[in-house]
């Protein structure tokens, strides 16, 4: 063999393995990628997310971590910059300020407005329920500059703010949410603004209001607001008694995207939906399908998670055998306290299971009720999510005839008393006589 052929051997063999090598390594990477829960229920969305805030628990997502357009969903993080230059005293919600000469230079002509005009003067407060609830662009951009003296430096600040609430995959480039490539968020990320939003006293309160009036100024006759989250629109087709507030926004690459919050019985709810398309209403109408698509899951939540009683202690759990009883064979076992855990119906019903103990098979009368009979335990996931006492549901009496009846050794020891009697009354009998 030539020494050519058998460098051209040895070739082969390191490709071999280097194909051998990448084919392993390749699908290693493609089976370690989590599939996304199956939650029975699917949203019509790009991405989405709906978080219980009172337990701090994720409720539903979808593809929650893709990096999304978020359109005018992005005047929330404007908004929160604003608050916390408030906070820090930089300047009130009641100071005036008037719109600078440019406040449209990046908005295209079909971008939604206020009709605000350079030089107009208003509060801070009245921009903010300008930009909050009509979603005017221009509005964002006046705010901006009054803050920072600058667009792109307040742009810097949201980025920023964004930041510090933990936002990893997100960069903003304006302050309303045209589309731009390099302007993107995720669902996951917009819920962790959200929140802030909703916990923050000013712009909660003006995101949740359906209709504002701006008095007239210098510039502009009175202008009447009004909200458009249809969420909230007492006498519209998709109103929904529970919601609280949001943000909505749409651009042709974003979809149509909502950020909204809702509270039933106590539990708040922050639904962020991302990329619907339109949707047609029984009544001919085309909306925003972020409103249906919103108010279904938080439907779909509400109803299927709740505290399940994961250790009911009015059901019981067994009948333990009793020997005996008077009048009775067996008593109900049931788990001295109750285990309710937050949870969907049916990671109950499928995934819970329980370990019963119990300190003997058959109970011996008499049984008080209330006593220690065993332990049962509610496992979730191997993990140990609730436990309880077992006891006697009532009081079980002793009889001495049915321990007659039951007993063998109770029984023979009659018996062998009874023979023992009669072997004495024998022999005594016999002694008499002699």
């Amino acid at each position: 063999m030539t020494t050519f052929k058998r460098i051209k051997i040895q070739y082969i063999r390191v490709l071999t393995v280097l194909l051998v090598f990448l084919t392993v390594f390749s699908n290693f990477s493609s089976i370690t990628v989590f599939a996304e829960e199956d939650y029975g229920y699917e949203a019509d969305v790009i991405s989405a997310i709906v978080v219980n805030e009172t337990r701090d628990k994720v409720l539903y997502e979808k593809e929650a971590d893709k990096q999304i357009y978020p359109a005018s969903t992005t005047k929330v993080l404007m908004a929160l910059v604003v608050a916390s230059s408030i906070e820090e005293g930089a300047y009130s919600l009641d100071d005036t300020f008037a719109a600078y000469d440019e406040l449209y230079f990046d908005i295209p002509w079909d971008g939604s407005t206020a009709n605000i005009q350079p030089g107009e003067v208003m509060t801070v407060r009245e921009f903010l329920y300008c930009a909050l609830m009509v979603s005017a662009n221009e509005a964002c951009n006046a705010l901006a500059v009054n803050d920072s003296g600058s667009v792109d430096a307040f742009v810097e600040k949201m980025n920023e703010k964004a930041a510090e609430l933990g936002c990893e995959n997100s960069h903003f480039s304006d302050t309303h949410g045209i589309y731009h490539d390099d302007h993107y968020t995720t669902a996951r990320d917009m819920y962790r603004i959200f929140s802030a939003v909703m916990n923050d006293p000013i712009l909660s309160e003006i995101i949740t209001t359906p209709e504002y009036v701006v008095p007239e100024n210098n510039k502009s006759e009175e202008r009447e607001l009004y909200n458009t989250n249809m969420l909230i629109d007492s006498e519209g087709p998709l109103y929904y008694e529970y919601a609280l507030g949001g943000k909505t926004g749409y651009t042709e690459e974003a979809g149509c995207c909502l950020v909204s919050a809702a509270e039933k019985d106590g539990e708040r709810l922050i639904c962020i939906v991302m990329g619907a398309d339109f949707a047609d209403l029984e009544d001919g109408r085309r909306v925003p399908g972020s409103f249906v698509e919103a108010k279904e899951l938080y439907e779909w939540c509400y109803s299927e998670y709740g505290d399940q009683p994961l250790i009911d202690p009015t059901q019981p759990v067994a009948s333990l055998p009793v020997r005996y009883g008077k009048d009775v064979h067996s008593v109900d076992v049931i788990p001295k306290e109750g285990t309710y855990v937050y949870m969907r119906k049916s990671e109950a019903e499928k995934w819970v299971t329980y370990e019963v103990k119990f300190k003997k098979d058959t109970l011996n009368a008499p049984v008080r009720a209330g006593e220690k009979v065993g332990t049962i335990d509610a496992v979730y996931n191997g993990e140990l999510i609730g436990s309880s006492k077992l006891i006697a549901a009532e009081d079980v009496k002793f009889s001495l005839g049915q321990m007659f009846k039951e007993s063998t050794l109770m029984k023979l020891l009659v018996l062998s008393t009874i023979v023992l009697v009669l072997t004495v009354l024998f022999r005594i009998i016999l002694f008499r006589r002699k």
